[in-house]
């Protein structure tokens, strides 16, 4: 969320006139809930994937590459995935959670 909100703003600060918007959508079925957040915001960087999960790699001026590297080993650790994707207009964040873990 943190992410999607430093994006619609960078987004911003290009063009006063533009609106940001976050989805957020939460799905389940009979074994996995399904989290989607979807912005339009600046998307993300043209950079592997993996690299951007990487701990400290940063593309960004602040910050210490953390973030998604936590996030990632977090969500991993409870059986869980996560996927990024650039779309069009913005990024989707995906979160695959089982209803049910041993």
């Amino acid at each position: 969320m943190k992410n999607s909100i430093e994006s619609i703003y960078e987004k911003k600060i290009k063009n006063a006139d533009f609106k940001g918007k976050i989805t957020i959508d939460i799905k389940d079925d009979s074994d996995y809930i399904y989290a989607t957040i979807v912005d339009n915001g600046v998307g993300f960087e043209k950079v592997d994937k993996t690299k951007m999960l990487t701990p400290y790699f940063t593309t960004k001026k602040q910050g210490a590459g953390l973030g998604l590297a936590i996030v990632t080993k977090i969500i991993n650790d409870h059986n869980s995935t996560i996927l990024f994707t650039s779309i069009k207009n913005g990024a989707k964040v995906e979160v695959i959670l089982p209803k049910y873990y041993d």
